[in-house]
């Protein structure tokens, strides 16, 4: 195993269970060659594949960190959310549930979640595959969403007017 730097102890307490990598490979491993062949397993995935991986996915699932959403909501894409349960604010569970009440994902709590909870979660996202796809493709029309598609123009637009009027006197 790979040399890491040594995490105090809250910190560590905190992340250690954190393998999910490792428990994956395992049971990969354990099932029949032909079927190991479809599980694609990766500790990290590079930003230069993830448009890749989304454009070949007709179902992701994955946790819900603000990233992750925004690009699912962006892509129409249903969804199946796990959400980190340590995640600050509680923010992963509350963005997957804005998905979820779009008709766009399913959401799954770590703490109940068996390869039944995620089959049957997978299963109901399969059966109503159309009605999914619909509603994420409507909601990623949305202004809550298509406001993220420009971001990058705003934040230029922002800069330029900055340095064109300087800052305002007034503050």
């Amino acid at each position: 195993m790979e040399d890491r730097p040594k995490l105090p102890p809250p910190v560590a307490n905190r992340i250690a269970h954190f393998n999910d990598f490792e428990i994956l490979t395992e049971k990969r491993n354990r099932l029949p060659n032909e079927l190991q062949q479809r599980y694609q397993l990766a500790r990290y995935i590079n930003l230069s594949d993830v448009a890749k991986i989304y454009a070949e996915s007709d179902i992701v699932v994955g946790r819900s960190g603000a990233n992750t959403v925004v690009e699912i909501a962006l892509l129409g894409k249903p969804a199946v959310f796990i959400p980190l349960p340590l995640a600050q604010y509680n923010e992963q569970e509350l963005l997957a549930k804005k998905l979820k009440a779009r008709g766009a994902a399913v959401v799954l709590n770590q703490k109940d979640l068996t390869a039944g909870t995620l089959l049957a979660a997978i299963s109901t996202i399969a059966a109503n595959y159309d009605s999914y796809v619909d509603k994420g493709k409507n909601y990623s029309q949305s202004e809550e969403i298509t406001h993220h598609k420009d971001a990058c123009r705003r934040i230029v637009d922002s800069i330029e007017y900055c340095c064109d009027h300087g800052r305002d006197s007034s503050s």
